[in-house]
């Protein structure tokens, strides 16, 4: 069984990154611009 710690990626902390940015600008995420946040990280 994976742990939290083996399961957790430099992909997870930059979404948080991204997201706590575009949070900070209108604090008011649709879901389309968190849809593209995860897009992007996934190429």
């Amino acid at each position: 069984m994976n742990t939290h710690e083996e399961s957790w990626t430099h992909v997870h902390d930059l979404a948080l990154v991204f997201l706590s940015l575009a949070y900070s600008t209108d604090a008011d995420l649709s879901n389309e611009e968190v849809d593209a946040i995860s897009d992007a990280l996934k190429k």
